[in-house]
């Protein structure tokens, strides 16, 4: 009777050992790889929300002491601006990723979605005024409040960023 009940948790366990040991030796190798097809990805996301001119670059900056919802932080060898990307929880069970760009005088150039889970039609409404809505201080959107207090927050987050990085001389 033990060995009838032993045998099959002794060899799923060992199964379960196995298999997480080889997906954690794959998620080894292809983690670099992943993040190298996102940095490459992000290059032109970023010439679309700052376009600078051929033969200048993005200089990435330290995260130090920036407030958590702040992935990334670039700044433009040209002075032309700042870019931010941040992310944080809204209504969808995947993180809300927002970039923007903000110029040296403190102006929302353009933000944009980079990944979000929303509802489609109801949450992702506001994702095509959102700038507009900054900008002129709207306080919420009808039928996606979550989701727009929590792309506010990120540009909001993203201008503390600035102003930190430029009392630092960054």
């Amino acid at each position: 009777m033990t060995k009838d009940f032993l045998f099959p948790i002794v060899t799923l366990s060992l199964i379960c050992l196995i298999m997480t040991g080889a997906l954690a030796a794959v998620n080894g190798i292809t983690a670099p790889i992943i993040e190298l097809a996102a940095a490459e990805r992000i290059g032109p996301v970023k010439m679309a929300i700052l376009p600078i001119p051929e033969g200048e670059s993005f200089v990435p900056l330290s995260l130090d002491g920036l407030p958590s919802t702040i992935d990334a932080a670039y700044t433009t060898t040209d002075g032309a601006g700042y870019i931010f990307i941040s992310s944080t929880r809204a209504y969808g069970p995947n993180p809300l990723t927002v970039i923007c760009g903000i110029t040296p005088e403190r102006e929302l150039i353009k933000s944009d979605v980079l990944s979000h889970s929303e509802t489609v039609g109801l949450g992702t409404r506001i994702f095509t005024t959102a700038d507009n809505d900054f900008r002129t201080g709207v306080d919420a959107v009808s039928g996606s409040t979550i989701t727009f207090e929590a792309y506010r927050l990120l540009l909001n987050d993203s201008f503390t960023a600035f102003d930190m990085l430029r009392g630092s001389g960054q």
